[in-house]
């Protein structure tokens, strides 16, 4: 029984189908909290540059052959962490772990995964960022167009070169967009893949998807509020006691510290932040008011429009090639879709 190996697209539901593959009876599930064995195993994998394929083999091996005859699954990270070198990765050391795996892979539309890219790179602090969100992309415009990030974008012929690679013979490429919508097409189309008989297609019923970590303008926003410390000390500190409320008590305790400390830095402001950004953000995903209006909205992103436009023409040349390569039309699920009629 062939081996399947799930792969995707950032935020493309990786984390709802690996808590569903994990429950699936009647399937051998080689991923994280199965036995401590494959913990230590996907672990390793989880260094693409270091991993190599003999030290792990055993561990799936066994795992496989203690299942007997049932479908095997692997599930990795998304393609992001591999970016351009993803078919070196993925394709040639899983042609030496498996023989001839199947392949399944997740994708999400285009225009969405790149605003959630550039904010989240923006959430990382750079101290380049601080100066404003627009410059920075038009910055970085270049490497998007070129650079190895396309590589979650330009996706088919990524998934084709690891098919290859790997010694695939059949591929099965689903936009989680269908998950969310018709989560029973979804899991039917992979339980029909995989071999599973129905046992998948079962846990349509009721599935909660777990909340994606996709960044929006009003978090960019408050990221940015950080420079406000330059000169606004007064107002950079109310929006910060906001914030403060929301994080945990050991984040709330470091917010007095250094609201208290008429020397403290950006630097330490960023540090600070770092700790509190989880509850912040789900505060505003949640649609907190008080936090949502105390944060200082930006009107500068022109560029935007201009991604978006670009990204557009990037899906349709990218649906087109789905359809021919691997047989599911993404346009059924809003790739793609046609402009709006002028006024």
């Amino acid at each position: 029984m062939p081996v399947t190996v799930h792969f995707g697209l950032p935020e493309a539901q990786s984390n709802t189908l690996q808590k569903v593959f994990a429950s699936v009876e009647g399937m051998t599930y080689l991923g994280h909290g199965v036995t401590p064995e494959l913990d230590q195993a996907n672990l390793a994998m989880g260094r693409p540059a270091g991993w190599e394929p003999a030290k792990v083999k055993p561990t799936f091996e066994a795992a496989i052959a203690a299942g007997g005859a049932r479908p095997a699954l692997l599930s990795r990270p998304t393609l992001a962490t591999w970016r351009a070198s993803a078919p070196r990765f993925i394709g040639g050391q899983l042609g030496d772990l498996f023989d001839r795996p199947k392949l399944l892979f997740v994708t999400r539309r285009a225009v969405p995964w790149a605003y959630d890219y550039f904010f989240t790179r923006l959430a990382l602090l750079r101290t380049d960022a601080m100066a404003g969100l627009n410059p920075w992309i038009e910055k970085h415009m270049s490497q998007l167009r070129v650079g190895s990030d396309l590589a979650q974008v330009k996706f088919t012929q990524t998934v084709q070169e690891i098919a290859e690679k790997a010694g695939s013979e059949q591929v099965l490429v689903l936009p989680c967009e269908m998950l969310e919508l018709d989560p029973a097409q979804f899991l039917g189309r992979v339980d029909e893949f995989v071999g599973l008989g129905g046992a998948l297609t079962a846990k349509a019923d009721g599935l909660e998807l777990i909340p994606d970590n996709t960044v929006s303008l009003e978090y960019a926003d408050a990221i940015r509020a950080l420079r406000l410390i330059r000169r606004q000390r007064i107002q950079f500190l109310k929006i910060m006691a906001v914030f403060a409320e929301r994080a945990h008590k050991p984040a709330r305790a470091r917010f007095v510290e250094l609201r208290d400390d008429p020397y403290s830095d950006i630097n330490e402001w960023v540090a600070w932040f770092r700790t509190a950004r989880g509850p912040i953000h789900r505060a505003i995903k949640n649609g907190d008011e008080e936090l949502l209006a105390i944060i200082p909205a930006n009107d500068d992103y022109e560029m935007r429009d201009g991604l978006a436009a670009y990204l557009d023409e990037i899906e349709a040349e990218e649906v087109d090639s789905v359809r021919e390569a691997f047989g599911i039309d993404l346009r059924e699920w809003g790739y793609a879709p046609e402009p709006e009629p002028e006024a």
